[in-house]
């Protein structure tokens, strides 16, 4: 099936054909996805694409919307057409982003997505503006993944449209911190499984991160005045610490997960959140990660 969508898309001659021969693909690669357009969803967006009450010019239509998943297309994904898509997405965004606090809604968590249905380009939308209609410079895209579907095995696109396109088609629920407690928190199954890993892997690599303990130990000593620290205390905080990362990483991504092993990794010891720019989350991590 992705052999014959490459070459289907590499016969297309402009960005309308390519748009349809990815949504076509879509629905057989994800047949309980709806495919729609933002209209369908949003039917007072024609409004906005013409003025979006703060004085700016919103030209031309979406080409698609996957749940919270903004699509946009172009014949072929350069330098230049990139820029040009990330400026529509932003519009786009803003526009939606007006509509809901026109509606008193809550202010979407979208993610943006340029394309020529070969190559892709993943980005989170933030804005300073607190509440309120958001103009289109003030919309931000933040890069937070990538993909040219020709360079990989049809498993691990599958997998990367999954994370986007499944995850996408539905809003990220806002987290209740109780019910949060329930699933992650101390005594229950996921907390007891993966204190068990922590403490098998901690026992092979003790001597080679005693270093990161012992500064570990000594923030401890300081902050509270006397000795606390214990290697069960070290691996509470090893698992607040890694449950946080992949929060963040799910939280930038989309509400997506990690796809393999050395994703993991990378979280863990900060390599993706570096690639996106955030340098201060992780910098002195004081606490150990796999390989």
């Amino acid at each position: 099936m992705l052999i014959g969508y490459i070459r289907s898309v590499e016969q297309a001659d402009n960005e309308y054909t390519k748009a349809d021969r990815f949504r076509d693909f879509i629905r057989k690669l994800f047949p309980d996805i709806g495919v729609g357009s933002l209209g369908g969803f949003y039917p007072e967006l024609e409004k906005y694409v013409k003025y979006s009450g703060r004085g700016s010019f919103i030209a031309g239509k979406p080409d698609s919307l996957f749940g919270s998943l903004i699509i946009e297309f172009e014949n072929v994904l350069d330098d230049r057409r990139r820029k040009e898509a990330e400026e529509q997405l932003r519009r786009y965004i803003a526009a939606l982003w007006s509509i809901q606090a026109s509606r008193g809604q809550k202010r979407g968590r979208f993610t943006a997505l340029a394309s020529d249905g070969l190559k892709f380009v993943v980005y989170k939308p933030r804005t300073v503006v607190q509440a309120g209609p958001v103009a289109v410079e003030q919309v931000v895209l933040e890069p937070v993944d990538q993909m040219d579907i020709t360079e990989h095995p049809a498993s691990e696109v599958n997998d990367w449209l999954k994370r986007y396109i499944v995850l996408g088609a539905s809003e990220l629920a806002h987290v209740d911190p109780d019910e949060f407690a329930k699933k992650f928190g101390v005594g229950v199954s996921v907390y007891e499984k993966v204190m068990q890993l922590l403490s098998k892997g901690w026992g092979k690599v003790k001597s080679a991160f005693s270093t990161l303990y012992e500064q570990w130990d000594t923030h401890l000593r300081i902050v509270y005045g006397t000795q606390v620290a214990s290697e069960d205390l070290y691996l509470k905080h090893t698992y607040l610490a890694t449950l946080a990362k992949l929060v963040v990483f799910s939280s930038y991504s989309g509400g997506s997960l990690p796809l393999s092993r050395r994703e993991v990794v990378e979280i863990l010891n900060g390599e993706v959140f570096r690639r996106w720019g955030i340098v201060n989350f992780i910098e002195e991590d004081l606490f150990f990660v796999g390989s």
